[in-house]
């Protein structure tokens, strides 16, 4: 038990650390980068792309690390669908000629208006 809340309170730690980041810090250092390869003090299509570069390669991991399952077990299931006993989804009818098949089980008194 103790060894799951340390995990869990790890996970939303780490959590917290990559989504602090994606929104401010990964943003941050590509603009510091893009600001350090122009050294000029206006903007150029060279600071963009390095930006946009950076940013691509800080973003794309946190973002694997965010919506990866890591902690997710894998489902199995235990035979596939098509084998599946289809029991529980139909019954066979019993005698046909005997049901009301306009109107449904419930007969002419519960039928929906049109």
């Amino acid at each position: 038990m103790a060894g799951s809340r340390c995990k869990r309170a790890a996970m939303a730690g780490a959590t917290a650390f990559l989504a602090i980041n994606l929104w401010t810090g990964a943003p941050l250092v590509a603009l510091w980068v893009g600001s350090k390869t122009v050294g000029r003090s206006v903007l150029s299509m060279e600071a963009v792309f390095v930006v946009v570069i950076v940013l691509a390669l800080l973003l794309f991991p946190m973002v694997m690390a965010l919506y990866h399952p890591f902690c997710t077990p894998k489902l199995q299931s235990t035979m596939p669908p098509w084998e599946a006993p289809l029991a529980e989804f139909w019954q066979r009818p019993g005698d046909i000629a005997t049901r009301d098949l306009y109107y449904g089980p419930w007969g002419n008194e519960r039928a929906p208006d049109a």
